[in-house]
């Protein structure tokens, strides 16, 4: 009698089991660029979402924090703008213009190659670390409102921006 047991539960496993996997000659397939190409009907695809358009158009940039515990500095005549579609960025620093780029995945954002014009002013060393926050410190971003916050890699508050006009 025992033997009967094991071959009954020794079945019923091996049958639980073809349940469990399916083979890939039965899975559902698509035809693309003229090749078939098997498609995945239990994990769910996620596409990265892109807030670009949120972020969109001219903002002022009214503070800087360089450090996480430093007070903010008031800045004024400082701008960036983003565009709808793109990856170019320009702006206007303490003293000169700026342009770049910038790579978004979601609200996450980092500023690359940054260039400026050359004209020499009081603020540079203000301007300096202004470029060097937004090319080393940024990592994110949250809009609330008409309110752009640049945020740091643990989420601190480095620069405040509101929206022009």
């Amino acid at each position: 009698m025992k033997p009967a047991i094991y071959y009954t539960l020794g079945a019923l496993l091996i049958i639980s089991l073809s349940f469990c996997t399916t083979p890939r000659e039965n899975m559902p397939s698509a035809h693309r660029g003229g090749k078939s190409v098997i498609v995945d009907t239990i994990t769910p695809r996620v596409d990265a979402v892109s807030f670009q358009k949120d972020l969109a158009g001219k903002w002022n940039v009214i503070s800087m924090r360089r450090q996480q515990k430093a007070g903010l500095e008031t800045l004024s005549n400082v701008t960036l703008t983003f565009p709808e579609t793109g990856t170019q960025f320009s702006g206007k620093a303490p003293c000169n213009s700026i342009n770049g780029t910038i790579q978004l995945n979601g609200y996450s954002i980092r500023f690359h190659n940054i260039a400026s014009t050359r004209m020499a002013c009081e603020n540079l060393e203000q301007e300096s670390a202004y470029i060097n926050l937004l090319q080393t410190r940024i990592s994110a971003f949250t809009i609330t409102g008409n309110t752009l916050y640049l945020r740091d890699g643990i989420s601190n508050i480095v620069f405040e921006c509101e929206r022009a006009g």
